[in-house]
């Protein structure tokens, strides 16, 4: 009877030191889920300084340590300076402005510098064809277009010569082919204060009828 009895108590006393140890260890990891640290989400910029002129917009990056973080964007200097929510920033005037690129407690900074100079828009010539494959006799009207940027401009004076006179000619933008061989004809434009030249190589076949 007394072993039974000695059993029945060693299995009670087992069962509540297991008890004892399993609330123990919940307790113990509780205690470490609620002091570890959260991960914190960090915004950071592509470049930290970037240099404009007024009147350019830019298109700011940043990278975040989490996909899919919506990022406030505001700028210091609104006279300077204007910011989109999509991070697109325009000059305004000249001067020293930062942008704030936000997520909760990280704020990221960069610095925009203005410069007063505008860009300026370069001449250029435009043609149909930037090579020519003509037979002797043939004939092509080459059509210069002039712009500044992007803007086609009236009044521009434009002038051709050509390299190699004896395979072609040209006349008010006619190219005539003449004989046999390589060519090179010469567009010149000139407008207001900006001078633009366009080189057309040409490659004169002898006649199919000769």
């Amino acid at each position: 009877m007394k072993k039974i009895l000695y059993c029945i108590l060693t299995v009670l006393i087992g069962l509540f030191c297991f008890a004892a140890c399993g609330e123990e260890e919940e307790s113990q990891n509780e205690i470490s889920q609620s002091s570890s640290p959260k991960q914190e989400i960090t915004v950071e910029f592509v470049e930290n300084e970037v240099f404009m002129a007024v009147g350019e917009s830019v298109q700011l990056e940043v990278v975040a340590s989490k996909n899919n973080v919506f990022v406030f964007w505001s700028i210091r200097d609104k006279e300077i300076a204007q910011v989109s929510d999509k991070g697109v920033v325009t000059a305004l005037a000249e001067g020293e402005t930062i942008c704030y690129a936000s997520f909760g407690d990280s704020v990221a900074r960069c610095l925009i510098t203005v410069s007063a100079e505008e860009t300026t828009p370069m001449l250029s010539i435009a043609v149909a064809h930037e090579e020519l494959s003509l037979y002797v006799g043939d004939t092509f009207e080459l059509r210069a277009e002039v712009k500044l940027g992007d803007e086609v401009v009236e009044g521009a004076e434009v002038t051709y010569s050509v390299e190699n006179e004896g395979v072609a000619k040209v006349e008010n933008g006619k190219v005539v082919a003449l004989g046999e061989g390589n060519a090179t004809v010469t567009i010149t434009a000139n407008y207001e204060d900006g001078q633009a030249t366009l080189k057309i190589p040409v490659i004169v076949y002898a006649a199919l009828n000769s």
